[in-house]
This record gives structure tokens, sequence and C-alpha cells, in this order.
């Protein structure tokens, strides 16, 4: 649960507390709400794919060669496992495609990319980049992990879909300035509206100290004679800023479907968190891990090498936080049933392995037994073959 509490936190204040000039401002800071929801959305998964752990097995044996050292460590000498992964996510969901490729034994994501296709002899990418570089590489599709999303030109289809619900917005928040400003009428001495010098006073003191008596909650506004300052009260506040954050809620919605997010882990309501990321889990993660697993296998195995249990897995059972005084139950369990041995549970409980005979050994308790162990038993006992009680 500690990977999603400080978004949010974030999220509630964000949504629901916070005053309506957060999002007021220029017309692109106005429209940039869902460009808020948006990377809220894809940090959350590009967090959650940093934390797992890609493995790599060969003839079914997990080994931690050369490629499991780049993608869990140091993919190379200027960035960490955690952030290569962290960007791969940010480019493949803002730009619906991402690129990963080795160069001098070490693993890159591209800043930029030209793909030249061809469905017959396979792609060719040019002009591949990394930040500001001048050098530029060519590769062949075999030669490079390429990354792209089913769901189409996801930005541009949230973009599409929300233009009216920014429109809207940005009406709802000018009518909310608009009812909720303070304006005021000053009333000139007839002779003095067209005396040169009294302008040019106006424009460079009274005006002054009226924007200071307005703008300070403890001010003193000096009145002389053939003035007369009056405060116009408008709409009497009435509109306040309830339309406008229920099309922020509408926005968080909207791109919740689309990155197919559930929509309260965006809202920052995570009452039920359990529930929420088992969801989140399966529906978005899940699948993504499995894209990328299937790209790093068959850009690294033949089809004989995954026949014989050669592939890479992207592990997401460590997304969750473990509490081990809450799953002592189902530890035992597991353990008892022999589908695990000490060791592998001790890490995926974020402990080191043991690395003994019997913490490697599979255990099962005496309770199981064959089911035609279990019938032979019964009838052994129904001739009287059991055991006599004494």
């Amino acid at each position: 649960m500690g990977l999603f509490k400080s978004v949010a936190g974030f999220l509630e204040r964000r949504i629901d507390t916070a005053d309506i000039e957060a999002i007021t401002g220029d017309i692109q800071e106005r429209l940039s709400t869902k460009a808020l929801a948006f990377h809220i959305a894809i940090s959350y998964i590009a967090d959650t794919i940093s934390k797992c752990e890609i493995k790599r097995f060969c003839k079914g044996e997990l080994v931690k060669d050369k490629f499991y050292y780049l993608f869990n460590y140091s993919p190379n000498v200027n960035e960490n496992a955690s952030q290569l992964k962290t960007k791969l996510i940010f480019k493949l969901f803002y730009d619906n495609e991402a690129l990963m490729f080795e160069n001098g034994g070490n693993l890159y994501v591209a800043d930029s990319f030209i793909r030249e296709r061809n469905p017959l002899k396979g792609d060719k990418f040019t002009d591949i980049a990394l930040d500001d570089e001048t050098k530029r590489f060519t590769k062949k599709a075999s030669d490079v992990f390429y990354f792209t999303l089913d769901d189409g030109r996801l930005k541009q289809l949230i973009d599409g879909m929300l233009s009216d619900l920014s429109e809207m917005l940005k009406y709802s928040i000018e009518t909310y300035k608009s009812s909720n400003s303070e304006k005021y009428k000053l009333t000139l001495d007839e002779v003095r509206t067209g005396d040169k010098e009294f302008n040019e006073k106006f424009e460079k003191v009274i005006k002054k100290q009226l924007e200071a008596f307005i703008n300070n909650p403890k001010a003193v506004y000096p009145q002389f004679k053939g003035q007369d300052l009056t405060r116009i009260t408008g709409d009497g506040g009435k509109t306040d800023s309830t339309d406008a954050r229920n099309l922020t809620k509408e926005i968080f919605e909207e791109v919740a479907k689309a990155t197919k997010m559930p929509v309260s882990m965006l809202y920052g309501n995570m009452t039920n968190a359990k529930e929420i990321i088992s969801s989140y889990v399966t529906f978005r993660i899940d699948p993504l891990a499995k894209m990328i697993g299937e790209e790093l296998t068959r850009k690294t195995s033949t089809m004989e090498e995954i026949q014989k249990g050669t592939y890479f897995d992207v592990d997401t059972t460590m997304v969750m936080h473990l509490d081990i005084f809450e799953i002592a139950d189902s530890v035992d369990k597991l353990i008892g049933s022999s589908v695990y041995c000490a060791d592998e549970i001790r890490t995926k409980l974020g402990e080191h392995p043991l690395k003994t005979d019997f913490s490697q050994q599979h255990w099962i308790t005496l309770n199981y037994a064959k089911v035609e162990d279990a019938l032979k038993g019964i009838t052994n006992t129904e001739k009287g073959g059991g055991k006599s009680e004494e």
C-alpha cells in the first residue's frame, strides 16, 4: 500500500478541498487538468512496473545472467533499472510506442526514432537518438525491443474525448471568478473628471491606493471631498466552485477509463485498497507485464529455446505490500502443500533466502494423500483391516 499513499493523499486534497484558484490562471493552465490526470495515471503504472523484478529462465530454471543484471540493477552507466523502466512506461503511454536497444553491452530507451515499416523483411529503425547526443543509431527490428500499445494513440484519444469537458471546465471557472470577484465604483466630482492634472494624479497615486486598499485585508482608504467609493457585490457570490470540481472529477474518470485504471485510485480514495489494487494489477499491470515479457523473450531466444523453457517473466507478485503477520496462515499452507519452499517464500516476502538444504527442500503435510491411497484406507477400514483401538 505504501506505493500509492503519497499520490493518493495529494489527489484527495487536489480534487476535494483545494480552492478553485489551484486550477485557474491563463488558458493553458486551466486546460492542463486532463494532462495532470493523465500524468498521475501513468506515474502509477510506471512506479508499479519499476517495482517488478524481471526474471530470466533458462530450461525452466531461474538464472541471474547479464540480462538479469541489466534489467534489475544497472542497465547503463547513467541510469538504474527503476529509472529505465519508468522512462520506458512514460514513452510508451505518451507516444504509444517505445524502443529499447542494446549498445556496447548497455541498455537504453530511445528518446526519439523513426520506424521504417517492412511487413515481409522486418522493420528498420533509423535516427535512434538519446537525449541531445549527436550520434544516431540505425538498427533492425530483430536487434531492438519495440513496444506499442493495443489501445491506439491513447493520448490522442484522451485529448479528443476530453476536449468538450475542458471547454466546460474553462467556462465554469470563468463564471465562478466573475461571480465571486469584488468590484468597486469610484464616483468623482464632475469638475475633476476633466482636470488633466487630476487625471495624472489619479494614474500615479489614487489608482495605486485603490489597488492596495482592495488587495489588503487590513487597509484604510483616504476618501477626499468629491470622491465616493462604493462596493458592488454583483450576484453576492451565489456561484461556488462545485461545478468546476465536478468537471475535474469527470475528467479524472474519463482518464481512468482510457488507461484501464480504477477510478478510485485517481481520486485517492483507497478505503478498500486491497480490492482496488487487485483490480488494477489484473486489468492494467498484468497485461502490460505479459507484453513486455513476450517482447524480451522473442528477441533473445529461438523457438527451440523457448520450447525448452527459456523465457523472461515480469513478476508482478511483489506489487502489493505484504504483512508477514497477516499472511502467516497462507505461508504455512503454501509450504505445507509443497507449492513453495521456504527460500521461495522468503524471497516473496523480501527476505534473503537461507540457501540451506532444509530451506530449499519442498515439504508436504501428512494430512495430504493421493485419492487412490485415501480410498484404499477407507476400504481396509470397512473390511476390518485398520488398526484396532486399544
